[in-house]
């Protein structure tokens, strides 16, 4: 059994030459009803590719809504100043 995965598939690719001439050889009385039976399918998978591309959108939709807000950070605190550093600067010659 092909294991298709989650990747989408178009449905030219499910209906190849090959299944369909697997489905209506020789051997196989019920053709039409094999391919009507293939059609479903393939509208099925369709449909589900679909919703699953619409819960995707809903889902990061829900996920911007109620994201939580950024947390802001309090300004930093001014470095401090030795003693010597301050009666250097305030020694320094004024212009």
């Amino acid at each position: 059994m092909d294991d298709w995965g989650s990747t989408a598939i178009p449905s030219y690719d499910l209906l190849t030459s090959w299944s369909t001439s697997r489905l209506c050889n020789a051997k196989t009385p019920n053709c039409v009803s094999n391919l009507c039976v293939l059609l479903h399918r393939i509208k099925q998978t369709e449909q589900v590719a679909k919703f699953n591309e619409r819960v995707a959108e809903l889902l990061a939709v829900a996920q911007r809504r109620y994201r939580k807000p950024a947390v802001e950070k309090p300004p930093a605190a001014p470095p401090e100043v030795s003693s010597e550093a301050k009666q250097t600067l305030d020694d320094r010659p004024k212009c």
